[in-house]
């Protein structure tokens, strides 16, 4: 991994990740799986340990990753090429703008494509999951597609030239967006009842929005990330009432506040500024 930042003239960063069984990222295994069947990075800050600057020192990522022909890797940012040779694939991803962090998942996966249409653009989509899963993608791709249409009515058009859906593995429960594309643990990709099926609508809802709020407009410092969370979540309540005519997502979110938050446990929503 190579990324530039404010150095000499063609000076450069270079990291190398390098592991043999399991990886453990700080401790944080369920964000670290390196696995033969579906192996997922996420949450890797570009930052020295002693780092404690504000998230605002970003950086540009020209990441590439170099695997057996038969996976499939998804990585934030725009994908730049893939060269294929001996049975190995090189695949190069370039962000369209500076990050914090990088992440990736990588797998023998399966594809659909589809397309959200806002003023100035069409946006591709692509949804990438193992095998077994392919009777989810064109719900999940129409619900996505009509996220970045409705987001992109409120706001500004979606902001980057294309937006991935990529399953990890399932020690991740949850959902992570970085750059132009999504991670979504494989465990919701499963059905349910009715109420579990509508809470995973609503975390590709939520996932989407970050691509305005947390990515394209993004918190200083990670004591003012309830800014980005606030507003994903306040997009996909007025997306789950944009499809079902009701307010239930926002009703649930109350009750969900006045269970953790009451008297005596309130507090500062945000953290100390320097």
């Amino acid at each position: 991994v190579s990324y530039g930042r404010t150095l000499g003239t063609g000076e450069t960063f270079t990291f190398v990740v390098a592991a043999q069984g399991p990886l453990s990222c700080s401790g944080q295994s369920d964000y670290c799986v390196v696995q033969s069947r579906l192996t997922h990075l996420l949450g890797v800050y570009l930052y020295p340990i002693s780092y404690d600057g504000p998230w605002a020192d970003r950086f540009n990522i020209d990441l590439t990753v170099d695997v057996p022909e038969r996976l499939l890797v998804n990585a934030p940012g725009n994908r730049a090429g893939v060269n294929i040779a001996n049975g190995r694939a090189r695949h190069r991803f370039v962000s369209f703008e500076p990050t914090p962090f990088l992440t990736l998942s990588i797998g023998e996966m399966v594809t659909k494509d589809a397309t959200a249409h806002v003023a100035t653009k069409d946006v591709p989509i692509r949804i990438a999951t193992m095998g077994g899963y392919e009777s989810t993608h064109d719900k999940f791709l129409n619900h996505t597609a009509a996220a970045v249409e409705l987001f992109s009515n409120m706001f500004l058009d979606y902001p980057y030239a294309k937006l991935d859906v990529a399953m990890c593995n399932s020690a991740f429960s949850g959902g992570m967006a970085p750059q132009a594309i999504f991670y979504i643990g494989e465990v919701l990709f499963q059905s349910g009842d009715e109420g579990w099926n509508e809470l995973i609508l609503e975390v590709f809802s939520h996932e989407t929005a970050h691509q305005w709020f947390g990515n394209h407009v993004a918190p200083a410092t990670n004591d003012s990330n309830w800014l980005s969370e606030g507003f994903a979540e306040y997009l996909a309540v007025l997306h789950s009432n944009a499809r079902t005519g009701t307010w239930a997502h926002l009703h649930a979110a109350q009750e969900d506040y006045r269970g953790v938050v009451g008297p005596g446990t309130d507090g500062p929503i945000d953290g100390p500024g320097p």
